[in-house]
């Protein structure tokens, strides 16, 4: 019985060594190179994929596999250069050499290993110098691969052809774009992909200095300088110009100007993106209502003291808050009709003012002077009276263009220059919208 099972293990010993000696001829680099002409000879990428070593972290499927077994019986040429390599290392091996391995899309290893070949793959965005917040790629529908700076690897491929979807979140879009790569190349292992994500730029643009960009009523760190500056393109948030080119930024989301004066904070109206691409974010320079309660009190006292010197012939009448222009060209104008030898007189009312708020100028003086320009229509009665004439006043509406100054160190606003610069006619309603005050006095 003792003599049946030592027999019997001295079989199962010869198995074994059968087995492996068997296994390491099959394995041989020899039978590797002629296993893998028979798998792609046959078409059969499943065995090719059994057959190669892909090394560790190495992005490279059976849909790769089956490429690259067309792309040989597509280009038999480049088929023919493969199978010559591995022949050319086979025999390196056998004769204790040093295996070239610069070339092909597989190889033999030191050890007699045939492996599928590495590309490394980075990716670029040459579209713009956008820089996304956070970049994810998909490889062929599989997992996201969170990418942290452009220009950086994607990982390792083996040869093939493949498919990605990028996404790049910005802080007020994401942008997605779509591409494919194909690595075939049998003797440069390093690629550039290109993501093409292509910018939703607006333009805004502001003729008040130093206008701050708002978007969803935060601020983005843009401003709109001066106009002596040159027109700038603003991907960053952080440019300079009267024009500046912001993004990404998708539809739905606002846009607003705000600058800072000396009497307060101003705002523009506010934007929704739509398709369109240019906006103006130009504050309204007076858009409290606390300034626009003082600046209307101040006009009409203009208006009213203006009126009252004329009537009384006595520039004492008019308001302090005028300049000096004003003053002596109002003087001269009671000066005449004293000294006149027909015996001039006025006559007259201030019965009201409409002022639109949404049509203002802003221009920045020097010594800490600003100029705000708007529209006033004047609703009076008036007559001019001589020994000649002597009619009862008319009712009447005048248009005005008003400058009102402000001065910094005093803290107030004197009414600077008018004019008839602006095109209001009668009481057509021609001044109409939100941004118009209207007062009846």
């Amino acid at each position: 019985m003792q003599k049946f099972f030592f027999n019997k293990s001295y079989v199962l010993i010869f198995i074994s060594l059968t087995a492996l000696f068997l296994s390491a001829c099959s394995s041989s680099p020899e039978n590797a190179s002629e296993n893998f002409k028979e798998t792609v000879d046959e078409r059969d990428p499943e065995a090719l994929l059994e057959l190669v070593t892909v090394d560790e972290g190495t992005y490279w499927t059976e849909q790769q596999a089956q490429q690259v077994v067309e792309f040989f019986h597509d280009d038999s040429e480049k088929y023919q250069e493969q199978l010559q390599l591995l022949e050319q290392q086979v025999t390196a091996l056998d004769e204790g050499n040093m295996v070239p391995r610069e070339e092909g899309l597989f190889y033999f290893d030191d050890e007699g290993e045939l492996r599928v070949r590495n590309y490394e793959v980075a990716i670029t965005n040459e579209a713009s110098d956008l820089d996304p917040e956070q970049l994810t790629i998909t490889i062929d529908e599989e997992d996201a691969i969170e990418i942290e700076n452009l220009d950086e690897s994607i990982g390792l491929f083996g040869p093939g052809d493949y498919s990605f979807v990028a996404e790049g979140e910005f802080p007020y879009a994401t942008i997605e774009s779509e591409g494919s790569f194909s690595l075939m190349n049998t003797n440069s292992f390093n690629q550039s992909v290109d993501l093409d994500l292509e910018e939703s730029i607006v333009n805004i643009s502001s003729s008040i200095d130093n206008t701050k960009l708002l978007v969803n009523g935060e601020e983005t760190g843009t401003e709109i300088a001066s106009d002596e500056q040159e027109t700038s393109t603003d991907i960053t948030g952080d440019g300079q110009g009267t024009s500046v080119s912001f993004g990404p930024i998708s539809e739905e989301n606002t846009l607003q100007g705000v600058a800072e004066f000396p009497w307060g904070e101003a705002q523009s109206e506010e934007f929704t993106v739509d398709e369109e691409t240019e906006y103006d974010i130009t504050p309204g320079v007076l858009t409290s209502e606390e300034n626009r309660d003082a600046v209307t009190e101040q006009i009409n006292n203009y208006y009213e003291t203006h009126m009252a010197a004329l009537v009384n012939l006595d520039i004492d009448e008019l308001t302090d808050d005028v300049s000096d222009d004003l003053r002596e060209s109002l003087n001269d104008t009671l000066k005449s009709a004293t000294n006149s030898s027909i015996d001039t007189s006025y006559e007259g009312e201030i019965l009201g003012t409409r002022i639109d708020f949404g049509q203002t100028s802003y221009e920045l003086g020097s010594g800490g002077r600003h100029y705000v320009t708007l529209p006033v229509e004047i609703h009076r009665e008036y007559t001019e009276n001589n020994q000649y004439r002597d009619d009862d006043p008319e009712e009447e509406y005048l248009d005005k263009s008003l400058t009102l100054e402000y001065l910094e160190d005093e803290e107030k606003w004197i009414v600077s220059e008018e004019g008839e610069d602006y095109s209001i006619t009668g009481n057509d309603d021609t001044m109409a919208g939100d941004d118009v005050v209207e007062t009846e006095l």
